[in-house]
């Protein structure tokens, strides 16, 4: 991918970042606990991810990410389903 591209394609994860921040603001504010909860865990998932499309492949972000960080039985089934 050409380092233009991969500019482009990081600021906008990083909007996709603080947008789902926000996001998490709201459902804060209407009590919403889980639903702010998972809302800041992408966040952050969206702004590593920005952060390291300079350096890594798309499965090697997510298989970090998901080492490196709780999930739920659901979602952990998913990812191992997803690995054979």
């Amino acid at each position: 991918m050409k380092e233009e591209n991969k500019k482009t394609l990081s600021e906008y994860r990083m909007e996709k970042a603080f947008e789902t921040l926000e996001d998490s603001g709201i459902m804060l504010e209407k009590g919403h606990l889980h639903s702010c909860v998972n809302r800041i865990y992408y966040s952050v998932f969206y702004a590593v991810n920005a952060l390291l499309t300079h350096f890594l492949q798309w499965k090697l972000v997510v298989a970090q990410f998901i080492e490196h960080s709780p999930m739920n039985r659901a979602t952990t089934i998913l990812c191992n389903i997803d690995r054979r």
